[in-house]
């Protein structure tokens, strides 16, 4: 089982030019980007479902369920509702409902949130065997299902290895501490973004 807290914005066709290249620039951050591999995830679709997301990869499946929205993230140009959601992962079921394909290309940064102030590190990988026992990755992914436009999408993802029965008010402070460093760093606005999870965001894609 896998608790984080976590905020994302979509966008039709492309990501906000400026804001791109912030993200991409190696002299504003402090550890280089992570260009992770590209994947294919089969999620379930379910019209409407914008709480538990399903999907198969590699011959596993994980669940992921929405447990409770926390508060407000307001650190511009960061505003959005913070969720908490819980992950599971499985090689003993496989889907059974119809499903949706969706091709990633994700960019990511990582930060360390275990001491006194967040801090950019270097990764290898995206394996959660690299990672810090707590921490928050920072992702801007291009995401396409066949047949239909693509998206971009940008994320605050908070985790931690171990959940604590304070998990949810560890990983909402982690997550708005990473904000607050990032938005020092004078990131362009995040302009016509639709601020959806990605059950709400496959949910209301068409509309």
């Amino acid at each position: 089982m896998r608790v984080t807290a976590e905020v994302r914005w979509f966008w039709r066709e492309a990501a906000p030019p400026a804001f791109e290249a912030w993200f991409r620039d190696p002299r504003v951050h402090d550890a280089p980007l992570l260009d992770a591999d590209e994947r294919t995830d089969e999620y379930a679709h379910e019209p409407g479902q914008t709480e538990l997301g399903l999907k198969a990869r590699d011959g596993s499946l994980e669940g992921k369920g929405l447990v409770m929205l926390l508060s407000d993230l307001d650190e511009r140009p960061f505003s959005g509702p913070i969720e908490l959601w819980c992950k599971w992962t499985t090689e003993a079921a496989a889907l059974s409902a119809p499903t949706v394909r969706v091709d990633k290309h994700r960019w990511l940064r990582f930060f360390d949130t275990t001491g006194a102030r967040p801090r950019d590190v270097r990764v290898r990988s995206a394996d959660p065997k690299q990672l810090p026992e707590r921490g928050c990755h920072v992702e801007l992914s291009r995401v396409v299902i066949p047949e239909e436009e693509p998206w971009w999408t940008f994320a605050f993802e908070a985790f931690m290895n171990e959940p604590l029965a304070d998990a949810p008010m560890i990983l909402e402070r982690d997550l708005k501490r990473v904000a607050a460093l990032l938005a020092s760093r004078r990131p362009p606005p995040l302009e016509g973004a639709l601020v959806a999870s990605v059950p709400a965001w496959l949910a209301a894609r068409n509309e």
